[in-house]
């Protein structure tokens, strides 16, 4: 045991220090400050019920990717450093895997202890406070499970991946017929939140439970044994799932193998007589336009069309608002850039004016995401001046996803970036998909304006807001880009 701390453990502590694992914790900061603020503005009540109401957002909403994301970004590490070449040495896997996954849990612990303690904190005074605590100890042991589940699919395929997977698990885990349902205990992914509901007095939608509800007496212990059987398959996942090792392929032997055909000498830059304008746009699209993002894009479309043939046009404008823009949007640099990064110094070598080209291109995806929206929404019943209003709002707020997205990308990383949009597009929803559009807080939920801004007010009041957004954004994104280096 001894050797296994000093060894395996303390070498884990130092590859997690001043990674992404080392600062996740903070994301609780704008949680708790958002929690505050919402409370007090919408709910201020008298005890800890009002606070208890908005973690929901996280509960229902954030709990999974986020976990997902603590666990993932170990492995996406240790994938780009290559396990620091443990695996040719005589270290254990099974002892590093149980050294990392043990600070994934201590950085996603230390990330509760702030968003619930500090919580706690700011309501101690209140009656009910105690129920702060109570929720934050079962937010983290429904955490823990899927923290492992991520670990182990982040090892086999990638950080987007993963958090993609467990987002979707969050969605399916807290539909009303699944986490509410007779049947929640055959769901995996509905166990947490099912867990923390009646601690929060809450339905799956954060609306308060009516008294004589059937999750207001319910005894916890039942969910919490099927979330500590949720965490033990989780740990055993991120045990015993064994790394995805390429092995390089060796060189053909063959004629023109390792042989020197001329020794003439050839320039490196070969001047072009007949060379023309470059290009600009076409060559970011070769580089930009990887496989994972086409394949993307294409589902999307699939899927908008699906919606538009079988329901009204309604359904395909909350299904774009609240889902298919704000994540989408938020993805896109996350797609793109890792792809370009290694060779952006040599791209500002060759063009100065690359970061426009790669900003414009940026634009011009969502410009083509939403006018397929546009154009699908007019034969499933949507109006053409309506249509057209949402048309405008989804590009601007669409934009500002997209910058807002790639700057925490280049500043803080793909893991903050990450979990920025699925923060984004869960208060998109909160403020601008229920009875809070209907309050002033609707300008704050911006990829939802094409849904709240619906009269001419509230459209002049977005488009003062975005364009000023987008200005001060794309210059300093343009700025950013300038200067990578």
């Amino acid at each position: 045991m001894r050797g296994f701390v000093d060894r395996y453990l303390s070498a884990e502590f130092i590859r997690a220090r001043s990674s992404a694992l080392q600062w996740l914790p903070l994301l609780a900061v704008p949680l708790v400050t958002m929690t505050l603020l919402l409370s007090l503005a919408v709910s201020p009540s008298v005890d800890a019920t009002g606070v208890l109401m908005w973690q929901a957002m996280y509960a229902t909403g954030l709990a999974a990717p986020l976990a997902a994301l603590f666990g993932a970004v170990s492995e996406s590490r240790e994938k780009r450093a290559r396990h620091g070449g443990t695996q040719w040495r005589g270290v254990s896997e099974h002892r590093q895997r149980a050294a990392r996954i043990i600070v994934v849990l201590c950085s996603l612990a230390a990330f509760h202890l702030l968003n619930f303690g500090a919580t706690w904190l700011l309501v101690v005074r209140r009656e009910g406070s105690a129920q702060v605590l109570l929720l934050g100890v079962f937010a983290f042991i429904g955490a823990v499970g899927v923290a492992g589940l991520g670990a182990a699919l982040a090892r086999v395929s990638n950080l987007v991946v993963a958090v993609g997977a467990f987002f979707v698990w969050q969605i399916v885990g807290a539909l009303r017929p699944v986490v509410e349902g007779s049947a929640w205990w055959a769901w995996p992914n509905a166990w947490p939140i099912r867990l923390v509901l009646p601690v929060m007095g809450v339905h799956q939608n954060a609306v308060p439970l009516e008294p004589g509800a059937p999750l207001t007496s319910e005894s916890p212990w039942s969910a919490l044994g099927l979330c500590v059987l949720l965490a033990v398959a989780g740990l055993a996942a991120s045990l015993l799932v064994p790394d995805r090792v390429s092995v390089p392929r060796r060189a053909r032997s063959g004629s023109g193998a390792g042989v020197v055909v001329s020794g003439a000498f050839a320039p490196a830059t070969v001047a072009r007589s007949k060379a023309g304008r470059p290009r600009s746009l076409l060559a970011m699209s070769m580089a930009a336009l990887t496989p994972a993002l086409v394949g993307c894009t294409a589902l999307t479309f699939i899927v908008m069309g699906l919606v538009s043939l079988v329901y009204p046009s309604s359904y395909l404008h909350g299904f774009f608002v609240f889902a298919i823009l704000p994540i989408g949007a938020g993805l896109l640099p996350v797609l793109v850039w890792p792809k370009i990064e290694c060779a952006w110094a040599v791209m500002r070598t060759e063009y100065q004016k690359c970061a426009r080209v790669h900003l414009s291109w940026l634009l011009l995806c969502v410009v083509v995401v939403c006018v397929v929206a546009f154009l699908l929404g007019l034969p499933a019943g949507g109006v053409l001046i309506d249509e057209s209003r949402r048309l405008l709002l989804s590009i601007l707020s669409g934009y500002v996803v997209v910058l807002v997205a790639l700057l925490v990308l280049l500043r803080l990383g793909l893991a903050a970036s990450l979990a920025v949009t699925f923060i984004v597009a869960i208060v998109s929803v909160t403020l601008g998909g229920d009875v809070l559009a209907n309050t002033p807080l609707w300008a704050l939920a911006f990829p939802s304006w094409a849904d709240t801004a619906t009269n001419t007010s509230r459209v002049l009041i977005a488009l003062f807001i975005g364009g000023s957004l987008v200005g001060l954004l794309h210059w300093r994104a343009e700025r950013v880009l300038g200067s990578w280096v």
